[in-house]
């Protein structure tokens, strides 16, 4: 699956639409709207009877594969900051190494 990296209220209005419970007391409907709208161009909700008006929103197939593989909605780490991270402790572990070869 792509990596998919997205913002805190992709991530609430993606919960409430697979918990299948749009509470619109804790989300302003204006607030929801641009969000449902965004996860629907990425292909993860579809919202139906959209007419000015929001009616109701689903999880399409790639919602649900997205929300059982990351439960948590934890946005992915890209290949460079692992490269990054990778190189840092090894250069990290070489410094060590030759204090401790020399001590």
């Amino acid at each position: 699956m792509d990596k998919i990296n997205l913002s805190k209220l992709d991530k609430i209005a993606l919960m409430h639409t697979y918990e299948d419970s749009m509470n619109k007391d804790c989300m302003p409907i204006d607030a929801l709207r641009p969000t449902l709208k965004h996860l629907e161009a990425l292909g993860l909700v579809e919202i139906q009877n959209y007419s000015g008006q929001f009616h109701t929103a689903r999880l399409t197939d790639l919602g649900k594969k997205y929300k059982l593989e990351n439960p948590k909605l934890k946005n992915n780490i890209s290949e460079n900051t692992k490269w990054l991270i990778t190189n840092a402790v090894s250069v990290l572990a070489l410094i060590i190494a030759i204090i401790a070869l020399f001590c």
